[in-house]
């Protein structure tokens, strides 16, 4: 299951708050996005989706590169401004009035974004994380991108990739007995 969970459609507005969330560690999120009829790439940075309170609260950020036909995604590695994240993702050109299944994954301080199923971006860092943190769709600080985001999830996932459930299994909580694929909260 999601931990946050957004059936939408939600069109992007400056500070369009859809949600309040305990922001995560390790996890998944997933999207739905569809640009506009009248997108059109660089101009500024546009925002996408933000989880954080701040503009320096990045749990992620995400963002329409300010020049390139691009996404920038950051998450913050600390309460300050310091955070991580590829500055604009490559291998994909986004087009006004398509629709694209965007994901961004961080476990063990290791990013990775894809869209539709393939990994146009990558980036490492250390983590922070802050509760009840908002969750906007178009942020309060920048200009807002002409996109409709639809299923928008966002999931906890284990700290290690390893299903096997071996002796290099990381547990994320004391009593937890399980390992590699298992959701918490499931």
């Amino acid at each position: 299951g999601c931990a946050l969970y957004v059936a939408g459609p939600v069109v992007a507005s400056s500070g369009n708050q859809v949600a309040t969330v305990d922001s995560l560690q390790n996890y998944e999120l997933t999207f739905t996005m569809e640009l506009a009829s009248d997108w059109s790439p660089g101009g500024g940075w546009h925002c996408i989706l933000h989880i954080g309170n701040l503009d320096r609260q990045r749990l992620p950020g995400l963002w329409f590169h300010t020049s390139q036909n691009a996404l920038h995604v950051r998450q913050s590695q600390s309460s300050e401004w310091s955070d991580y994240g590829p500055d604009e993702t490559t291998g994909e050109a986004f087009a006004a009035g398509e629709t694209y299944d965007i994901k961004v994954v961080v476990q063990n301080n290791q990013m990775t974004v894809y869209v539709d199923g393939v990994v146009v971006a990558t980036d490492s860092g250390s983590a922070t994380y802050t509760t009840s943190a908002a969750v906007y769709v178009g942020d309060p600080w920048y200009a807002t991108a002409a996109v409709t985001l639809s299923h928008i999830c966002l999931k906890e996932i284990a700290a290690s990739s390893d299903d096997s459930g071996g002796s290099n299994c990381v547990r994320e909580y004391e009593n937890d007995r399980t390992c590699g694929s298992h959701f918490f909260g499931e």
